[in-house]
């Protein structure tokens, strides 16, 4: 059974400046978080939300050990579903869904769910995963077309009327409805870049007197904001260490580089996976003062990246090592480690904080 952990916001706050506390303020209710542990055992990630509060990801059959991953779809009403596979596939894996209820994800070929069908995309020559969807259906993902050397790894549009788009060699991880595209361009370097219908690639700002500059945007959302990480060298010869991390880059064009958290170490500790409209940011920072699992979810708001384990309570035995995406409602999933197993789970911000 899914368990609620309700927990105090202002005490998240004050550990931004002092650290980890015991979460014994005394809190109003409407300053407490939920927390909702989706299950099951023996492993499971949830990987996106949509704006209902519906999320999908994988799970190992729900259950049953030894099995092969199963795509998943869960919902307030009827809980944690298995999407199946596709005809003859053994195993499939959910990356993203829009708010008609329209999922997306790979079982040996990328699938579109759609009203309880679980279907082929169609019009690919190779092979594909699709990474992200919108309002529209349109999705995007990376594929290794026939006909290139499999090292070249592409990213791609696809929509019902235009079938597959190739956008050259790169990633292609979310859209948002104005069909603006956040991914990456190129193979190693690879540089962030926003892909708009009407001006074409935008490759986003990174430091100029750097050397080796590496990055992705993995997250976009209504308004054109991008999120993801970079890194790069340095200079002048012999290349110094390497920077870097998780970065917002807004719709006009600016860079916001946002940290990392405590346990991690020096350097591009960080990752941005999410963001919503109002400018939160989820993420991964990591290093091995995390934990054994070396990583920790966080969430970026107002200027301040606050680790998301600073709001369990004290002696509930969760870690939360991811954090994967986040809607306008607050609502945040990821994984947590609970009782020495991966859960993926579902936490809920106060909406009047906002």
């Amino acid at each position: 059974m899914p368990r609620s952990i309700y927990v105090s916001l202002l005490v998240a706050v004050m550990t931004v400046m002092a650290g980890p506390v015991a979460a014994t303020a005394a809190a109003r209710p409407q300053d407490l978080p939920t927390v909702i542990d989706l299950g099951p055992s023996p492993g499971s990630d949830a990987l996106a939300v949509s704006q209902k509060g519906w999320v999908v990801g994988w799970a190992f059959r729900f259950g049953v050990t030894g099995s092969e991953q199963q795509a998943f779809l869960w919902t307030p009403k009827s809980g944690m579903q298995n999407l199946g596979t596709l005809p003859g596939g053994s195993a499939s894996s959910a990356f993203a869904i829009n708010a008609r209820g329209d999922v997306v994800g790979n079982s040996g070929a990328p699938f579109l769910w759609s009203r309880g069908e679980m279907t082929v995309l169609p019009g690919f020559e190779g092979v594909g995963e699709p990474r992200g969807i919108n309002d529209h259906t349109h999705v995007v993902g990376r594929y290794f077309p026939n006909h290139i050397p499999p090292a070249s790894q592409h990213a791609f549009t696809w929509s019902s009327r235009d079938g597959v788009r190739d956008l050259g060699v790169g990633d292609a991880l979310a859209i948002n409805k104005q069909d603006q595209i956040a991914g990456g361009a190129g193979a190693y370097p690879e540089l962030p870049v926003v892909w708009d219908p009407n001006s074409g690639v935008r490759y986003l700002d990174l430091p100029a007197d750097l050397a080796q500059l590496n990055g992705v945007a993995r997250g976009i959302n209504s308004l054109g904001d991008a999120v993801g990480t970079w890194n790069g060298w340095i200079k002048p010869p012999p290349l110094g260490p390497v920077v870097g991390g998780a970065a917002l880059w807004t719709a006009d064009g600016v860079r916001h580089d946002l940290g990392t958290l405590p346990c991690a170490g020096p350097g591009p500790s960080s990752d941005a996976f999410g963001i919503n409209d109002y400018q939160e940011v989820v993420g991964g920072a990591y290093g091995y003062g995390c934990g054994t699992r070396l990583s920790h979810g966080f969430l970026y708001r107002r200027g301040v990246m606050m680790d998301l384990n600073w709001v369990l309570p004290p002696g509930i035995g969760w870690t939360i090592i991811s954090a994967n995406s986040i809607n306008n409602r607050g609502e945040i999933v990821g994984a947590a480690m609970i009782d020495g197993e991966q859960h993926a789970y579902l936490m809920t911000l106060p909406r009047h904080h906002q």
